[in-house]
């Protein structure tokens, strides 16, 4: 059942889950969640996937979209780091960032380790690949891309269809967007949407959208997403 809370904000139960629904906007988020684990076996899952048929198809078609706009990528969440070997091999350069602190050592090992909460590196673009959802404040890392964004991630027809999702996974997935929602939560941080596929569908992956944005102002602040307007999904679980 809804239950209104502010200013075109409600939540809803997903699964017995509550979920703050943003409007009619097409975007949702858990409201409290416990933290995720992302450490040695959150690494290895990616490990398993290395070099597999439809990751090598889900890496090329991610090279071939960042190509036309820049020939230097920060990738945010690397998993295995086969994003950036796949960079690397196409003779663009490609460094990362990662939570996870087997990934970390291993960027550092390779010296291609970059801090986009410091100074970038010199990145003026970036690539969230099936990353964005994860972030409880997703606002805060994107206000750092300075140029172009590229990412991936689940895109649902309604709101009605997450709790059926393969996509649906409480406490480490916190953001769901239907397509028009997206590009809504992109635009309120000051992009502008410039291209759109579903290569990582045509894979074999379940309902994946592909984006291309174009930063083209500051982010906007005081609207519905604002983080300060929102409950940290860690701090209120208590």
């Amino acid at each position: 059942m809804r239950h209104d809370i502010r200013n075109g904000l409600w939540i809803l139960p997903i699964a017995g889950i509550d979920h703050i629904v943003f409007g009619d906007f097409g975007v949702v988020r858990q409201l409290k969640a416990s933290p995720f684990n992302y450490g040695e076996n959150y690494f290895n899952h990616y490990v398993e996937l290395y070099g597999t048929g439809i990751a090598r198809q889900i890496n090329c078609a991610r090279v071939n979209l960042c190509r036309p706009y820049t020939d230097r990528v920060l990738d945010i969440g690397v998993g295995a780091l086969e994003f950036i070997d796949s960079m690397n091999k196409a003779g663009l350069v490609c460094h990362g960032y990662d939570v996870n602190p087997i990934a970390e050592q291993q960027l550092k090992e390779r010296g291609c380790w970059a801090d986009p909460y410091e100074d970038n590196n010199g990145f003026d673009d970036m690539s969230f690949w099936d990353v964005l959802q994860h972030f409880p404040d997703p606002m805060k890392i994107i206000d750092r891309v300075n140029r172009y964004l590229f990412t991936s991630l689940p895109i649902f027809d309604s709101i009605d269809q997450i709790r059926m999702s393969k996509h649906f996974k409480p406490n480490e997935h916190l953001w769901y967007f239907t397509r028009s929602g997206f590009v809504f939560f992109m635009e309120q941080a000051g992009f502008s949407i410039v291209e759109y596929n579903e290569s990582e569908t045509l894979a074999g992956r379940e309902s994946i959208g592909s984006f291309v944005f174009l930063r083209i102002k500051p982010p906007k602040h005081g609207h519905i997403l604002s983080p300060d307007l929102l409950p940290n999904p860690y701090t209120e679980q208590q």
